[in-house]
């Protein structure tokens, strides 16, 4: 098993005004905004050879919450982050929030080696 927990979420800190903003759970705390939540959905074995596990499938889901009229500018940065690690994209979509604030949740997937941690689209 592998994890970039660490490595995704020291690349999204790297985001311009998004530094303070970044969690790995449900924000305990919604008075400063944007909010960017990032949560490993899957890790799961790909390939096994001689009883070892090669490659792992990891898929993120980050959810981001802002005030302004559009997630669009933030959800473009995160983008290009993950984008750039290697992960693919799988799903982005906008949610209806009946308090007003806007809400975007990204979904994204790859296949990483364990051993040099290369990551491969899926």
């Amino acid at each position: 098993m592998i994890s970039l927990k660490d490595l995704i979420g020291s690349e999204l800190e790297k985001i311009e005004g998004l530094n303070d903003s970044i969690t790995t759970g449900y924000p305990q705390q919604w008075s400063k905004f944007p909010i960017v939540v990032y949560q490993e959905e899957t890790n799961q074995p790909h390939t096994i050879t001689d009883n070892e596990e090669q490659l792992t499938t990891i898929g993120y889901k980050i959810d981001i919450w802002t005030k302004k009229t559009s997630t669009t500018s933030f959800s473009l940065e995160i983008d290009k982050v993950m984008t750039g690690l290697g992960f693919r994209r799988t799903n982005a979509v906008d949610q209806d929030e009946p308090n007003g604030l806007r809400h975007k949740v990204m979904r994204y997937r790859a296949v990483v080696s364990t051993d040099e941690k290369y990551i491969y689209h899926k």
